[in-house]
């Protein structure tokens, strides 16, 4: 991943605040606003007798190879020879071939510049194509790209739409043409028709009004194009010389410019066709690029601190422009600060105050190689003369003013990534206009890969006043990659007004004896431009470590952190040169041995215990161990018989520590570990009060690395109580965690006969002990590791002596959690868990554990099923599907929603009777699992509905002679008031054995399209009978056969077939429609000539009602009821039954 050697090639790598312009420069003689449009009708399609095909048929989301155009076209005022097309209706100009998207965004930052005469996602389909021919001659020559394609995108259908786009020659005219087969098409959202050479340059048609927009884009046209509609896009023709250039970049009289500036300027007005540009050190610059088309100019290299002078004459056919100014410029003065170094100064955090940065280049969840977006200042800060309002910030402990920067952070031979040496580096990896406060390979704490893990450790505030603002950049608790060992807390602070830096140092702590890690870090500032060779006043770091020394020489190997609460303050002006002190050991020997303090407890915080041997010589006192060459001494008062010392080792230091007494008589030594590691001295038979002296030297010769390492002196504490398996602390069990205090580690002894753990690479020298009480099957120990305590996580079963490891894991760094998820655990047993610091020694010791059960998880599958109907009121049997994690199931069963009533607590397995329900009633019911830490929550509310008090039978009945056609009947009952309701009928449910008695009857109303429902009471439902409709003056009808009332709302349909009535005994009324007979008036069951005398006799009354004679419905007996059944006892009809 990392650390690979980085090579350069000589090359200029420029920065400034004018970078920005140069992104924009492409402006032109003829913006493309300036162009002319118009909308033409009765164009025809060229006609292309020998074409060149660049895509053929069968193609979705193709591309061409990139064609040349054999005269110079001129777009938006930049000039192309080639161009490439895709099939999807979009052309682009110059060498690079067009993306094949048919995603038609006109301003989209891609494929720039754009011409599209119908841009969507398209395809060739199975006869079409893209060709191109140039016709006509020069200077009138005409490049013709022709698209046949299917509208809308068809992939396997025949293509259908012809349009091609003209570019020519001289006039720069592009103009559309549209054949026919351009219809309405909405398939993908719309289609783009216009130009663009950039996000804020382009021309977009709305071909709703044939009208276009340069400032309103369209990218959703549906409508259909005619055939011989056109499009005109003409550039603005000269009339009279031009006017001279606006808006220059660098502006006249601009200050700390950049060795490579890109002078740029605003096209003017009157149509020029060209620039000259004129560029020197003079104020009357000579002439450097003629006529040139685009709009901006990049210099040679420049010298810093030089004034030059540019002057851009636009011109065209009439003549050059008169009277154009001269602009002057000054490049940036190489850097120059005086500094100065402060030593036991206060830090002021603003972790809690300052703002985090949420928005990063190297993804954001990159707590690795990371280089911000851009933040602002607050305020104009000056840095080589130039203004500077925003930033942006590195993990690795830099900011930069080079904004415009498309570097992320990453990679090994890139600008601004891990590797110190950037900072120095010329070429393709140069990386300009660095604040350096502790450039290194760094991470933040734990190196989590979380946006958390960056905002929780990145933070900046602008502090102050208008015109005396601070801007404060602080990295927190940041570790070198791979190595869990530093905390290290730094500042850099910009200072408005005086335009001061200053970088500020909290806690330092490089080491922390677990890990042998080597700094090689950078402290400084480099320029807004570095040369193809590094020139005096480009760079200005630190030479030596903790110290006001600083350079050109690029110094990239310092090797010792900065020291706790120091500060390093840069002011503009001279430097005053360093000299360095004379070397002066104070603690070279015993007699000016360093006194330290005795603690109370092992030293968790670690500035303030930072020594060195560096330039140490030797005592002449023989060495205990190793060579002692180097050696610095100490001495105490003892407070306690039992003291501890510990010695941390810096990267290539190999501590040896050994214990005098004040009569210089050894009495200990430790040299077990190794370099960059801890000895420790546990002294236990000092005599409080007595003077003791310490001595520390490197094992080998010289003082390894940089000769740095901490002490520490303290009263030896007793182990923690749990450092054994027998003495575990007891956590509880809960639903959501409650963090408890863990046993600093710092003085924990190495248990013994423990399995190891399969986390590989872990020392567990400083193990301590919980344990916890199954209360359910599952459950989560969670341990989360304190600033500098890296901690390893293991989970046992078994008894202490005999255990067995379930499961042990390290998978995130320092500050970082731990969790073991424990499955399948046996209720009531105890369960073992050890915690210790995974490398060498205890780190800072402190960590916080937490044994939590999730409660269950809520049942998916149900019986009965939701939205259940006609469950029995004797009651029906509640199930679910068993879960994972539960001790039982509460069941809640009610008629209000949510179910509140409890009906079964901690319910043993999956199922449970309701009891009697109420009839007629939707019940709501739901189960919640339970076990040891709580019920499930959020478990969902079941439905079901009891039988109805009564049950409904729906039969589909006509009735004869109230059939007025189209399948409906007439309305009897209120001919003027209920239209729907054609009648009332009887249905009765009839044994289906003989002697076929009527069991239960339901009066109720026809409708007029012969849907009658008759209701009965329990227990008539899931039993057999045969089906009786009688109407008041029609013959009883019976079903065929005896019919199963298993499902309210059944229907039983006589009408659509002759059979479904006993004896075929209906009359057909309409195609495939049956009816009951009508004509039984006196209801004895047959249609005679009684019924004929009772409706002969009421005819001549003219008797108006709802009265049986009248057959018709129509509420008046008259001929018509005498037709009928006139007509109908012509053959007698009795009732047909079982």
């Amino acid at each position: 991943m990392k650390h690979f050697s980085i090579s350069s090639r000589s090359a200029v790598l420029c920065f400034s605040a004018f970078l920005l312009s140069y992104l924009n420069a492409n402006s032109v003689w003829a913006q493309l606003s300036s162009y002319t449009f118009s909308s033409l009708t009765g164009v025809s399609l060229e006609t292309l007798n020998s074409p060149n095909t660049l895509i053929f048929s069968a193609n979705d989301d193709a591309t061409s190879t990139v064609q040349n155009i054999p005269f110079l076209f001129t777009f938006n005022g930049a000039t192309y020879s080639q161009f490439s097309v895709n099939s999807n209706g979009l052309m682009k100009l110059g060498p690079t071939v067009v993306n094949s998207s048919g995603n038609n965004l006109l301003t989209n930052a891609t494929d720039f510049p754009k011409i599209s005469p119908y841009w969507d996602d398209l395809a060739t389909g199975t006869t079409g194509y893209v060709q191109f021919q140039v016709l006509g001659t020069s200077p009138n020559r005409k490049l013709v790209v022709e698209w046949r394609l299917t509208v809308p995108k068809n992939v396997n259908g025949s293509a259908n739409a012809t349009c091609q786009a003209w570019l020519s020659e001289t006039s720069n005219i592009i103009q559309f043409v549209y054949g026919s087969g351009f219809v309405s098409n909405s398939l993908n959202a719309g289609y783009s028709i216009g130009l663009a050479a950039s996000a804020s340059s382009f021309w977009s048609v709305n071909t709703t009004n044939n009208t276009a927009s340069s400032s309103v884009e369209n990218n959703g046209n549906i409508g259909a194009i005619t055939a011989g509609r056109s499009y005109r896009f003409s550039p603005p023709v000269a009339t009279g010389i031009p006017a001279c250039a606006t808006n220059y970049l660098p502006a006249n009289l601009a200050t700390g410019v950049n060795l490579n500036p890109t002078l740029s300027w605003a096209a003017s007005t009157g149509v020029p066709s060209g620039y000259d540009v004129y560029f020197g050190n003079t104020p009357t610059p000579p002439i450097v690029s003629s006529n040139q088309a685009s709009t901006n100019y990049t210099t040679p290299t420049l010298n810093w601190n030089t004034t030059y002078y540019y002057q851009i004459v636009p011109r065209n056919s009439f003549g050059p422009a008169t009277g154009c100014p001269v602009i002057s410029f000054t490049t940036a003065p190489l850097l120059s600060f005086d500094v100065v170094r402060n030593t036991g100064i206060t830090f002021n955090s603003i972790t809690s105050t300052g703002n985090s940065i949420t928005a990063w280049k190297n993804t954001t969840n990159n707590t690795d190689d990371n280089l911000s977006e851009i933040v602002p200042i607050g305020f104009n800060f000056t840095y080589q003369a130039g203004s500077y309002s925003s930033f942006l910030v590195s993990t690795n402990g830099f900011i930069t003013f080079n904004t415009s920067t498309t570097a992320t952070g990453s990679g090994s031979n890139t600008p601004y990534n891990y590797n110190n040496a950037n900072i120095s580096s010329t070429g393709s990896i140069a990386s300009p206009a660095i604040v350096a406060p502790f450039y290194e390979d760094l991470v933040t704490q734990g190196d989590p890969g979380t946006l958390a893990g960056l905002t929780s450790s990145i933070h900046y505030l602008t502090s102050g006043s208008a015109g005396s603002r601070v801007l404060t950049v602080q990295w927190t608790g940041m570790e070198t990659w791979n190595n869990s060992g530093p905390n290290l807390t730094f500042q850099v602070k910009l200072y408005e007004g005086s335009n001061n830096i200053e970088f500020v140092y909290g806690q330092m702590e490089g080491f922390n004896g677990t890990t042998n890690y080597s700094y090689t870090y950078s402290s400084g500032l480099n320029a807004i431009s570095i040369s193809s060779t590094l020139q005096a006043g480009e760079l200005f770091t630190q030479m030596t470590h903790n110290t006001r020394n600083f350079g050109g020489t690029p110094t990239n190997n310092l090797n010792a952190v900065p020291d706790c609460f120091s500060s390093i303050l840069f002011t503009p002006g001279s430097y005053t040169p360093y000299v360095a002190p004379p070397i002066s050991i104070a603690n070279d020997n015993v007699s000016g041995a360093t006194a330290l303090t005795v603690n109370s407890s092992p030293c968790t915080a670690l500035c303030g215990t930072y020594y060195s041997s560096s330039n140490a010589t030797n005592s002449g006192i023989a060495g205990c161990s190793g060579i002692a060459d180097d050696d610095v001494w100490f001495s105490f008062v003892a407070t306690n018989s039992s003291t501890t010392i510990k010695v941390l080792g810096s990267g290539g230091y190999d501590p040896v520590v050994e214990l005098f007494t004040n009569g210089m008589a050894s009495i200990a030594c430790a040299n077990a570990t190794g370099t960059g590691l801890t000895e420790t001295i546990n002294a236990t038979t000092l005599t409080q009060g007595l003077n003791y002296f310490v001595r520390v030297y490197h094992s080998g010769t010289s003082w390894g690395g940089s000769g740095r390492f901490s002490i520490c002196i303290n009263a030896t504490p007793l182990p923690p109580a749990n450092d054994d398996c027998a003495n575990a602390i007891s956590l509880p069990v809960s639903l959501t965690c409650s963090p408890v205090t863990g046993s600093n580690t710092g003085h924990a002894t190495a248990s013994s006969g423990i399995p190891i753990c399969a986390a590989t690479g872990t020392t567990p020298d400083d193990d301590v002990w919980y344990k916890f009480v199954a209360v359910n099957v599952k459950e989560v120990v969670t341990v989360q590791s304190g600033s500098g305590f890296n901690a390893v996580l293991q989970a046992f079963s078994g008894t202490c002596g005999n255990l067995t490891s379930i499961q042990c894991v390290n998978n995130s760094s320092t500050g970082g959690s731990e969790s073991i998820t424990l499955d399948n655990l046996v209720l009531n047993q105890t369960y073992y868990i050890r915690v210790y610091h995974a490398a060498i020694g205890a780190g800072t010791g402190n960590f916080t554990i937490c044994v939590t059960s999730p409660a269950p998880i809520c049942p998916n599958t149900f019986s009965p099923p939701q939205a259940t109907s006609n469950v029995s009121i004797s009651g029906i049997t509640l199930s679910w599907n068993s879960v994972p994690n539960a001790h039982g199931y509460n069941v809640y069963l009610d008629t209000i929603n949510p179910a509140i009533t409890l009906i079964g607590s901690n319910v043993q397995g999956t199922s449970m009777f309701s009891g009697p329900l109420l009839a007629g009633a939707t019940y709501y019911w739901r189960v919640a699992p339970v076990n040891a830490t709580g019920a499930a929550q959020g478990c969902i509310n079941l439905a079901f509905a009891t039988e109805p008090f009564q049950h409904g039978l729906q039969v589909k009945v006509f009735l004869e002679s109230l059939y007025k056609g189209n399948r409906k009947m007439v309305s009897s009952i209120s001919p003027s008031g209920l239209d729907t309701i054609a009648d009332t009928v009887t249905v009765c449910l009839a044994s289906p054995t003989s002697p076929f008695s009527i069991l239960h009857t339901s009066k109720t109303v026809l409708s007029t399209n012969g849907i009658a429902i008759g209701y009965f009471s329990q227990p008539a439902l899931a039993q057999s009978y045969y089906i009786v409709v009688k109407h008041r003056f029609s013959l009883d009808l019976w079903s065929a056969t005896p019919f199963q009332f298993n499902d309210p709302d059944t229907l039983y349909n006589f009408a659509d077939s002759l059979q479904k009535a006993f004896g075929s005994n209906q009359v057909l009324i309409d195609s495939a429609l049956w009816a009951m007979h009508s004509g039984d008036v006196n209801l004895n069951g047959v249609i005679d000539i009684n019924d004929f005398n009772l409706v002969q006799s009421k005819v001549p009354l003219f008797q108006v009602g709802y009265l049986p004679e009248d057959l018709d419905g129509n509420w008046l007996i008259s001929s018509s009821d005498y037709s009928f059944i006139e007509n109908k006892i012509a053959t007698t009809r009795t009732i047909l039954k079982p």
